[in-house]
Protein backbone atom coordinates (compact mmCIF):
# COMPACT_ATOMS: atom_id res chain seq x y z
CA UNK A 1 0.00 0.00 0.00
CA UNK A 2 3.00 2.54 0.60
CA UNK A 3 4.56 1.81 -2.57
CA UNK A 4 0.86 2.95 -4.66
CA UNK A 5 1.08 5.59 -2.46
CA UNK A 6 4.67 6.49 -3.38
CA UNK A 7 3.77 5.92 -7.15
CA UNK A 8 1.08 8.55 -7.19
CA UNK A 9 3.42 10.78 -5.24
CA UNK A 10 5.56 10.56 -8.13
CA UNK A 11 3.37 10.94 -10.79
CA UNK A 12 2.29 13.51 -9.20
CA UNK A 13 5.74 15.10 -8.67
CA UNK A 14 6.86 14.75 -12.47
CA UNK A 15 3.51 16.13 -13.24
CA UNK A 16 3.89 19.52 -11.32
CA UNK A 17 7.84 19.55 -12.81
CA UNK A 18 6.15 19.67 -16.30
CA UNK A 19 3.69 22.19 -15.76
CA UNK A 20 6.49 24.37 -14.45
CA UNK A 21 9.05 23.49 -16.86
CA UNK A 22 6.03 24.63 -19.45
CA UNK A 23 5.04 27.36 -17.52
CA UNK A 24 8.62 28.83 -17.11
CA UNK A 25 8.91 27.98 -21.49
CA UNK A 26 6.03 30.03 -21.86
CA UNK A 27 7.51 33.02 -19.32
CA UNK A 28 10.95 32.97 -21.68
CA UNK A 29 9.25 33.18 -24.67
CA UNK A 30 7.11 36.55 -23.10
CA UNK A 31 10.41 37.70 -21.96
CA UNK A 32 12.11 37.33 -25.34
CA UNK A 33 9.47 39.24 -27.16
CA UNK A 34 9.29 41.56 -24.45
CA UNK A 35 13.46 42.36 -24.83
CA UNK A 36 12.68 42.33 -28.76
CA UNK A 37 10.53 44.83 -28.62
CA UNK A 38 12.74 46.83 -26.48
CA UNK A 39 15.41 47.04 -28.51
CA UNK A 40 13.61 48.25 -31.45
CA UNK A 41 12.51 50.59 -29.29
CA UNK A 42 15.77 52.07 -28.58
CA UNK A 43 16.70 51.32 -32.17
CA UNK A 44 13.70 52.79 -33.68
CA UNK A 45 11.07 54.12 -31.70
CA UNK A 46 8.53 55.27 -34.62
CA UNK A 47 9.24 51.44 -36.39
CA UNK A 48 8.50 49.73 -33.32
CA UNK A 49 5.10 51.56 -32.18
CA UNK A 50 3.80 51.11 -36.02
CA UNK A 51 5.02 47.22 -35.81
CA UNK A 52 3.47 46.59 -32.34
CA UNK A 53 0.12 48.54 -33.12
CA UNK A 54 -0.55 46.95 -36.74
CA UNK A 55 -2.46 43.84 -36.48
CA UNK A 56 -4.22 45.49 -33.19
CA UNK A 57 -5.38 47.87 -35.74
CA UNK A 58 -6.02 45.55 -38.96
CA UNK A 59 -8.71 43.50 -36.53
CA UNK A 60 -10.14 46.83 -35.30
CA UNK A 61 -10.32 48.14 -38.39
CA UNK A 62 -12.16 44.98 -39.84
CA UNK A 63 -14.52 44.64 -36.79
CA UNK A 64 -15.45 48.10 -36.97
CA UNK A 65 -15.57 47.88 -41.45
CA UNK A 66 -18.36 45.24 -40.36
CA UNK A 67 -20.21 47.07 -37.66
CA UNK A 68 -20.55 49.92 -39.73
CA UNK A 69 -22.05 47.86 -42.79
CA UNK A 70 -24.57 46.45 -40.58
CA UNK A 71 -25.34 49.86 -39.17
CA UNK A 72 -26.17 51.15 -42.65
CA UNK A 73 -27.97 48.38 -43.70
CA UNK A 74 -30.15 48.73 -40.59
CA UNK A 75 -30.42 52.31 -42.12
CA UNK A 76 -31.48 51.54 -45.17
CA UNK A 77 -34.15 49.51 -44.15
CA UNK A 78 -35.56 51.78 -41.22
CA UNK A 79 -35.38 54.86 -43.89
CA UNK A 80 -37.31 52.71 -46.70
CA UNK A 81 -40.26 51.04 -43.95
CA UNK A 82 -40.48 55.23 -42.97
CA UNK A 83 -40.69 56.31 -46.89
CA UNK A 84 -43.59 53.62 -47.73
CA UNK A 85 -45.47 54.25 -44.07
CA UNK A 86 -45.15 57.97 -44.96
CA UNK A 87 -46.12 57.79 -48.06
CA UNK A 88 -49.25 55.81 -47.33
CA UNK A 89 -49.98 58.01 -44.40
CA UNK A 90 -49.72 61.37 -46.37
CA UNK A 91 -52.43 60.22 -48.94
CA UNK A 92 -54.85 59.67 -45.98
CA UNK A 93 -53.76 62.42 -44.13
CA UNK A 94 -55.96 65.36 -45.54
CA UNK A 95 -58.81 63.61 -45.55
CA UNK A 96 -58.85 62.55 -42.22
CA UNK A 97 -57.88 66.11 -40.87
CA UNK A 98 -60.51 67.73 -42.79
CA UNK A 99 -62.98 65.39 -41.50
CA UNK A 100 -62.17 65.83 -38.21
CA UNK A 101 -62.30 69.78 -38.89
CA UNK A 102 -65.09 69.16 -40.48
CA UNK A 103 -66.90 67.79 -36.73
CA UNK A 104 -65.30 70.23 -34.71
CA UNK A 105 -67.45 72.94 -37.41
CA UNK A 106 -65.05 74.49 -39.97
CA UNK A 107 -66.17 75.88 -42.74
CA UNK A 108 -65.45 75.05 -46.40
CA UNK A 109 -62.93 77.53 -47.29
CA UNK A 110 -61.50 76.44 -43.91
CA UNK A 111 -60.87 72.56 -45.12
CA UNK A 112 -59.63 73.85 -48.58
CA UNK A 113 -57.02 76.30 -46.73
CA UNK A 114 -55.79 73.80 -44.32
CA UNK A 115 -56.04 70.59 -46.01
CA UNK A 116 -54.91 71.46 -49.64
CA UNK A 117 -58.33 69.91 -51.13
CA UNK A 118 -59.79 71.54 -53.75
CA UNK A 119 -63.54 73.20 -53.43
CA UNK A 120 -65.84 69.81 -54.23
CA UNK A 121 -63.52 67.60 -52.09
CA UNK A 122 -64.32 69.84 -49.32
CA UNK A 123 -68.19 70.39 -49.88
CA UNK A 124 -68.50 66.76 -50.03
CA UNK A 125 -66.30 66.38 -46.66
CA UNK A 126 -68.30 68.52 -45.28
CA UNK A 127 -71.66 67.59 -45.87
CA UNK A 128 -70.57 64.23 -44.37
CA UNK A 129 -69.13 65.06 -41.52
CA UNK A 130 -70.15 68.78 -40.62
CA UNK A 131 -72.28 68.94 -37.22
CA UNK A 132 -74.64 71.66 -39.04
CA UNK A 133 -75.52 68.40 -41.46
CA UNK A 134 -75.76 66.09 -38.77
CA UNK A 135 -77.96 68.50 -36.18
CA UNK A 136 -80.05 69.69 -39.35
CA UNK A 137 -81.13 65.87 -40.16
CA UNK A 138 -81.82 65.09 -37.07
CA UNK A 139 -84.55 68.10 -36.39
CA UNK A 140 -86.63 67.19 -39.96
CA UNK A 141 -86.97 63.70 -39.24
Amino acid sequence: MMNFFYNDALYALILSNAVLVFGAAMALIRFERLLKRERMLWESPIEASVQADSSSESALAGLLDSRLATIHEKIDRLAKQKATAVATQSADLPFEYAARMAKQGASIYDLTRACGLNKAQAQLIWRLHARYRKSRTRTTH
